[in-house]
């Protein structure tokens, strides 16, 4: 068996893969914000409020600043520093106030969150806003379904969203993910997540994990949709910014809380996600279709099928379906002995999941069973032995929860490529 290794720079990818290539622009931005927060900095006060520290330092940077009066608010600081980075100065006044900033397009960003030791009275107090996270209901009762125009980078279908009234963003609609997801603080006004939670998040990939912050009691909006009492997770790390790897702004994700009351209808020829009331929801046969049944465990939608190998044996496997993904298909080869790699296959980057790079290993299958279609020679992606143990036993990851007798991914590529409608309902 031979191994082609490759030398491919692909660029990485949020929740399972992405792989598209970076804008220079937007390189060379980030690259800038990493020398403006390098510069070493003079400066003291003596009982001085906390926001002309702020500003002292946005001005000698000469770029704008952004905060909630609010959150800074009767807090006074002395300090005396000499010649020490910016970023050490700003992590230093932002850690002693519970504070976070971030810093891009010339803005400095600081919200507030709640610290470590006050978040489990937090988590008792507004326990109902996480155990319920109630879905999204029609502004107008009378309506019996949605129509929501959307736009797709990298096969990802993206939608608008608002958060507590603040102007458009953009979200990448992921059915693997539970609760919605931050991912770039967007310059946006009115978006007040002003009461945050430190909480890990344990991902796929080689680093460690990641701080994620927590927000309750905000309302969301979606074009004739609303939901009131969501939590919110914000992920505050230049390297897992998305806007870049797509080529337009990409704010976070969205998913289960969308899907889980309607029966949802993808149409990726006409970029529209139709979203029906279950009991006005009417399946017309048509003789093209393809029906195949799904199956929801810990909310997340499988379906059943068999590939066939190389040597033509057809494998039974469970897949799970995720419209957050760009690559067709994962299999992993410990779920099945008779599951070996292709003769010719090269390892490559996956790409990226929340705990840094994913590698494995691409070749071609003979084919896979979508209902009474066989697709030939589809390429498929056989991750590394130790992703897929991260995914056979990792129990509270936020983005994507597998469990035991997880064989594979089955992502919308295949559905794409065959012209159907995606209608799901989470049961």
């Amino acid at each position: 068996m031979k191994t082609k290794k490759t030398n491919i720079r692909l660029v990485m990818t949020i929740i399972l893969i992405l792989m598209v290539s970076v804008p220079q622009m937007l390189v060379a931005q980030e690259q800038k914000n990493v020398q403006i927060l390098d510069q070493n900095i003079t400066i003291y006060a003596e009982d001085e409020p906390l926001s002309n520290i702020i500003e002292k330092i946005c001005d000698y940077l000469d770029i704008d600043y952004s905060y909630n009066a609010q959150i800074v608010a009767g807090k006074k600081i002395s300090l005396n520093v000499s010649n020490k980075p910016i970023k050490y100065v700003l992590d230093q006044l932002m850690k002693d106030f519970y504070l976070i900033f971030e810093l891009d397009n010339n803005i400095l960003v600081v919200r507030d969150y709640v610290p470590l030791e006050e978040s489990l009275n937090y988590e008792r107090n507004t326990k109902q806003f996480y155990t319920a996270n109630r879905g999204f209901f029609f502004k107008n009762p009378r309506k019996k379904s949605i129509s929501i125009d959307f736009k797709t980078a990298s096969n990802l279908i993206i939608i608008p969203v608002t958060i507590n009234d603040s102007d458009t963003l953009n979200f990448i609609l992921d059915t693997g993910v539970r609760f919605p997801i931050i991912t770039e603080l967007p310059f946006v006004n009115k978006l007040n997540l002003n009461y945050l939670m430190p909480v890990e998040l344990k991902g796929l990939g080689e680093g460690v994990s990641l701080t994620a912050y927590r927000s309750g009691n905000n309302q969301m909006k979606i074009e004739g949709l609303v939901a009131n009492n969501q939590e919110v997770q914000m992920i505050i790390d230049e390297n897992f910014q998305i806007s870049h790897m797509l080529g337009m702004p990409v704010h976070g994700l969205i998913g289960f809380n969308l899907f889980k009351d309607y029966i949802v209808k993808i149409d990726y020829i006409n970029e529209k996600l139709t979203l029906y009331r279950p009991e006005h929801y009417r399946y017309r046969d048509k003789k093209r279709d393809i029906i195949l049944p799904l199956y929801f465990e810990g909310n997340k939608p499988f379906v059943r099928t068999s590939i066939v190998t190389e040597d033509y044996t057809e494998i039974p496997v469970k897949l799970l379906v995720d419209t957050g993904a760009s690559d067709a298909l994962w299999l992993s080869e410990n779920s099945d002995e008779r599951l070996e790699l292709p003769d010719n296959h090269i390892e490559t980057f996956l790409g990226r999941g929340l705990s840094g790079d994913l590698f494995g290993k691409k070749g071609r299958i003979d084919g896979i069973w979508v209902g009474p279609l066989i697709l030939s020679k589809p390429i498929v992606a056989f991750p590394n032995s130790e992703l897929i143990d991260q995914l056979m036993t990792s129990n509270d990851r936020n983005v994507l929860l597998v469990q035991k007798f997880f064989v594979g991914l089955l992502l919308q590529w295949i559905i794409e490529i065959n012209g159907l409608l995606f209608a799901l309902q989470a049961k």
